[in-house]
């Protein structure tokens, strides 16, 4: 009984407490309620000034920044929606110029609900304008952009701009409102000389994926136009991927005009992988799949350059001065797999490049060739397989020295089963040489019943001793091809900073003159090198054949062709009666024979200071003694009736003396001698 009293007891004092408490609990909650209600009021009615406030701070340290930040009108149009309405920034000393940035109207959704990192959880932009130009003297119309980028360089030790740009990308992606919207977006960029004009007319935002509209313009060229869409893998750039289609209902391509006349495709995803990066360098993997890819540009091809599909994974790494593409990468074309490479290191300048064709059938390997590329070898059948390779290093501080290697790999059924366009085997007979120039310039037969044509018994040895020496000492050996002199046309380009000597043998000047067009494009050079060596592996037209051609169908002049014509044109004789120094000067015309009359002076007479000639000789008789080469200098002239056709080609302007391709010529000459 006792402790049943007690266990009431105990019982009673617990109530009494938890009614004080909840008494207590119920002042507080009031007294919370009314707080909560209390700063909600306060905040509704004060919050658009405290709105104003903020901006008024901003723009007072835009204005010791020298730069203008002004609107018309800000205000809350919801709970927590801010409506800011045109809002322009521009920098003080440029007034006359456009905004840097101006928009119609932006409405942001403010995330209050974590106090330590208040943030955008929406965002919606109407007409939003992006204008910025920055000329070669450093001056632009936003100094902050750049002071910003000057404030964030490390100048104690080399800067990875890649690397810097990714981590901002990551820093701005992570910061992405979880939903936007943006409508009549546009970006006007212009520096130096090149501009970019840019439209968003819509792009959208919603969680991970995204979608969007794009219409741009590089240095005023043709309009392109896509849309694009994707994810965002945890808003970074790692994991992250995009589509890109055409969306003008007039095309099905996506047009870019960007370094080339046109670049484009007509679908492309693309993803990056991988992202790996530390305070020196950035590593990553670019993913593509791209249907039906093309490039326009005369540079390259003067028709549209294609494939069906292209696709890729391409390792890169980019340190501190230096870009490097791993052997790892691939690159699928059509049914070709190439493993390329490459490595630039921009400070010590050393340069690299290298590309692998795997095994394939050999029909597989022309069939892949791209379009436009390839326009006399495409239809080619064959059978056997075939592997490639080729690599290329260069040292910038000496090019002299650079080493180059290119070699084809067939098996040992390799053989060509037809021909297609090309048909070289019809030139072991007669035939018709049409010599084009954009139209038409003259049409002859190659064979006797051409009066203007010379066996190569029919020839002087001297002569065609001379063309070998100057052009091809090795044409009767070789299978196409002078490596060294390759090299030395790289070494001199480089130096010379673009494109001053070629390395053609007769062989690849035979093809170029019977299968190909004249156009300097890289497309030509490309095909003329694989025709070249099928021709030469072949041995479908034998190298005396091939000399006689040569012989033949070379321009020696302003619309003279041929060895009879050149040496009747010039000296008024049979091509087996010319002496060597007659010889010595018809082969020094060959690599520019439009040029003819600058070797000349007023009297008709070669010019004393074209040294080809001279140079030439000292060089065979060095080689061979026996020959009998009379060195010394003595006057060569040309007929007087040729010399006054020459001039009256030339508009009878003053002759100017020998060019620097000329010169250029020669210098390959004495590095092809000296071998």
């Amino acid at each position: 009984m006792r402790n049943s009293n007690k266990a009431i007891d105990i019982a009673k004092k617990v109530f009494s407490s938890l009614h004080r408490i909840k008494i207590a609990w119920k002042k507080w909650a009031i007294l919370a309620a009314g707080l909560l209600v209390l700063s909600l009021v306060s905040w509704f009615l004060l919050r658009n000034s405290i709105l104003k406030w903020a901006l008024a701070d901003i723009q007072e340290k835009f204005k010791a920044r020298d730069i203008e930040f002004a609107y018309s009108s800000v205000a809350f149009s919801e709970w927590q929606t801010i409506t800011l309405r045109k809002a322009q920034i521009r920098a003080n000393d440029h007034q006359d110029s456009m905004p840097a940035i101006e928009v119609a109207a932006i409405e942001a959704g403010i995330r209050w609900w974590t106090f330590w990192d208040i943030g955008v959880h929406s965002l919606k932009t109407e007409g939003l304008k992006i204008n910025y130009w920055k000329d070669s003297a450093g001056n632009s119309n936003f100094p902050l952009w750049d002071n910003q980028i000057d404030e964030n360089s490390d100048t104690t030790r080399p800067s990875n701009l890649a690397l810097k740009l990714v981590s901002k990308l990551d820093f701005y992606l992570d910061k992405l409102p979880k939903s936007s919207s943006m409508s009549e977006t546009e970006v006007h960029l212009k520096i130096n000389s090149k501009s970019w004009d840019i439209v968003l007319p819509e792009f959208d935002l919603m969680g991970q994926k995204y979608k969007g509209k794009i219409q741009g313009k590089f240095n005023n060229q043709e309009e392109a136009q896509f849309q694009l869409y994707g994810t965002l893998n945890n808003r970074q750039l790692d994991g992250s991927s995009m589509t890109i289609e055409p969306y003008d209902e007039e095309s099905n391509l996506v047009k870019i005009p960007l370094f080339f006349d046109s670049l484009g495709f007509s679908k492309g995803s693309f993803s990056i992988e991988s992202i790996e990066k530390n305070d020196q360098q950035l590593s990553f993997e670019i993913i593509s799949k791209i249907q039906r890819p093309f490039i326009q540009d005369d540079r390259l091809s003067d028709s549209l350059i294609y494939l069906n599909e292209l696709e890729s994974n391409l390792h890169i790494e980019l340190g501190c001065n230096e870009l490097k593409l791993d052997s790892q990468s691939w690159v699928m074309m059509d049914n070709i797999k190439l493993q390329p490479f490459a490595y630039i290191h921009q400070k010590d300048k050393k340069y690299a490049l290298g590309l692998h064709i795997f095994r394939t059938s050999a029909q597989n390997f022309f069939n892949s060739l791209p379009h436009g590329l390839f326009n006399e070898t495409r239809k080619i059948t064959a059978q056997g397989q075939l592997e490639y390779d080729f690599s290329i290093e260069l040292d910038g501080n000496h090019p002299d020295n650079c080493h180059l290697r290119s070699r084809m790999y067939p098996s040992s059924d390799f053989a060509i089963n037809h021909w297609g366009k090309l048909n070289p085997r019809k030139y072991n007979s007669p035939f018709e040489y049409r010599f084009m120039e954009g139209d038409l310039v003259k049409k002859f037969t190659v064979g006797p019943e051409w009066n203007g044509f010379s066996r190569m018994s029919e020839v002087s040895p001297k002569l065609i001793h001379s063309i070998l020496q100057s052009e091809d000492p090795s044409f009767f050996k070789h299978d196409g091809f002078i490596m060294s002199a390759f090299r030395s046309s790289i070494a001199t380009n480089y130096k010379e900073k673009k494109f001053k000597r070629g390395a053609s043998t007769i062989s690849m000047q035979f093809v170029k003159n019977i299968f190909l067009n004249r156009k300097k494009t890289i497309s030509r050079k490309i095909e003329e090198i694989l025709i070249t060596w099928l021709i030469e592996r072949e041995k479908i037209i034998e190298k005396n054949r091939m000399m006689e051609i040569y012989l033949n169908i070379i321009e020696w002049g302003p619309e003279v062709f041929g060895a009879k014509e050149a040496c009747q044109f010039y000296f008024g004789k049979a091509p087996n009666d010319l002496n060597w120094r007659e010889s010595a000067y018809l082969a020094c015309l060959i690599p520019r024979p439009k040029s003819v009359y600058k070797t000349l002076q007023e009297d008709g007479c070669v010019n004393a200071r074209f040294s080809h000639v001279q140079y030439l000789l000292k060089h065979m008789y060095q080689k061979d003694t026996s020959l009998g080469i009379d060195t010394s200098f003595s006057p060569l002239c040309i007929l007087p009736e040729s010399y006054n056709h020459l001039r009256k080609l030339n508009g009878h302007k003053p002759i100017e003396f020998v060019p620097d391709d000329f010169n250029d010529t020669m210098d390959l000459m004495s590095e092809i001698l000296s071998e």
